[in-house]
């Protein structure tokens, strides 16, 4: 084996965020597993240039340390990669890289996932075991790394290092991009527990304020039609009835490019693949005109990045540059939502809590949802969190001058390296949170 690639477990019940559900959605996430799709893909484009490689799984293992230690003395692997979905899964990458150190002490550790890229040098003052860090899109500078002779990795663009000497490297900040191919689910071990997935675009055209998203990713493109038709029906095959599983089609904003979007619809057509399944995407979005024919081909799950009804919230956030127009459209996206009271179509409504929020941008994000809400819609309601390389994060001062915000900081917030936010004075963030399980419960999905 010339690579192992870890996908850590999370840590749980830190401090609610939209990675937490309440309730009837809290139930229903204990019984799924989901992908990591970073780490698939990184599988995936090493496994087609003929790279021997495993997969290791630690997310849903009790004695996880126990295994990798096992695994670590079977198969001696050179390189051990290290991608995490989130910031719940950091304190336990720095945890496997000492013990890999322990067990392999020449291996390579290199790490990379949103948020321990965000973080940059951070990472190798938290830990003394981490070799090098990918801060973009690691398929194809994964590739390079392993294909560096000695050692010499100073001409990789996107990637923290360090040398012989123990310095701290940092390479040309150029993102290096590849094209979107079909995934290999078989590479991940007991695949068949897992829901389904299509990446259907990567990046995003947006930017957002919250969003920890648009650092990483070279640029916004879309997967080809053909490609997304020839891998859900491969997905046929891995998976024996589709019909008991929600394909996630995988796109930060589903449905952007009206072009595309119509080119996907008339491919579904014709294939008329016997499968359900799931889009997140914006109110705004060319999706929202085509429901009746979409439910017909499969339509089952909707996420709506809503964010708030409040005018001044969603220009502070930067969630659009028309916040008038933009309520205008959230409300006849939940109108034709509305339409589909009696069908099996499950909705699921984004809200977040913003920076500078007061209880009356909050009260009329209440009041505009038991307005226009549906009976199949629920909502996910979030407090902010600051994460590296957003904009609360990295200009707090300003926030701190505008609406007195200030991050809740605290040791065991450190070690995650990031924070929950009090939004102003008066709405610090446990406040929020216990604000966020009330809008939750209020607007329980009734269908």
């Amino acid at each position: 084996m010339e690579i192992l690639l870890i996908n850590p477990k999370s840590e749980v019940s830190i401090c609610n965020t939209r990675f937490e559900k309440h309730s009837e959605k809290e139930e229903v996430s204990k019984k799924l597993k989901f992908f990591n799709p970073g780490l698939l893909s990184l599988a995936s484009y090493l496994y087609d240039l003929g790279t021997t490689l495993e997969i290791l799984d630690l997310e849903h293992i009790n004695y996880e340390h126990d295994l990798l230690r096992e695994k670590l003395r079977n198969e001696k692997p050179k390189f051990i990669g290290i991608s995490g979905v989130s910031f719940k899964s950091y304190v336990n990458i720095i945890n496997y890289a000492k013990i890999i150190k322990e067990e392999l002490p020449k291996s390579i550790v290199v790490c990379g996932g949103m948020h321990i890229s965000a973080l940059g040098e951070q990472v190798f003052n938290d830990s003394e075991n981490v070799d090098l860090l990918v801060l973009f899109e690691g398929e194809k500078v994964l590739q390079m790394i392993m294909d560096s002779s000695a050692q010499d990795y100073k001409n990789i663009p996107g990637i923290i290092y360090k040398n012989e000497k123990g310095e701290i490297i940092k390479t040309e900040s150029k993102k290096i991009q590849i094209d979107l191919k079909p995934l290999h689910f078989k590479l991940w071990p007991n695949f068949e527990e897992y829901e389904p997935f299509v990446e259907v675009s990567r990046g995003c055209q947006f930017n957002c304020n919250f969003c920890t998203n648009n650092h990483q990713f070279a640029c916004y493109r879309e997967k080809p039609i053909d490609i997304i038709i020839e891998e859900l029906a491969e997905l046929g095959k891995v998976y024996n009835s589709l019909k008991n599983s929600l394909i996630n089609m995988f796109a930060l904003n589903f449905g952007q490019n009206q072009k595309n979007f119509k080119k996907l619809m008339a491919c579904l057509q014709n294939e008329r693949l016997d499968i359900n399944w799931s889009i997140q995407g914006r109110v705004d979005s060319h999706w929202i005109n085509s429901l009746d024919l979409m439910l017909d081909l499969g339509l089952r799950g909707v996420g709506v990045g809503m964010e708030s009804a409040s005018e001044r919230m969603l220009k502070i956030m930067n969630k659009t540059r028309n916040p008038k127009k933009y309520v205008s459209h959230t409300i006849n996206c939940l109108s034709r939502l509305k339409k589909y009271e009696s069908s099996d179509l499950k909705v699921i409504l984004n809200i977040l809590f913003y920076a500078g929020e007061t209880t009356e941008t909050i009260e009329t994000t209440r009041s505009f949802l038991k307005k226009h809400i549906g009976g199949n819609m629920g909502i996910s309601a979030a407090s902010l969190m600051a994460f590296p390389k957003t904009e609360i994060y990295e200009n707090i001062d300003y926030y701190k001058l505008e609406y007195g915000t200030s991050l809740h900081i605290t040791d065991e917030w450190n070690k995650h390296r990031c924070y929950p936010v009090n939004l102003t004075p008066e709405l610090r963030w446990d406040i929020v949170w216990e604000l966020t399980k009330k809008f939750n419960i209020e607007f329980e999905r009734k269908n």
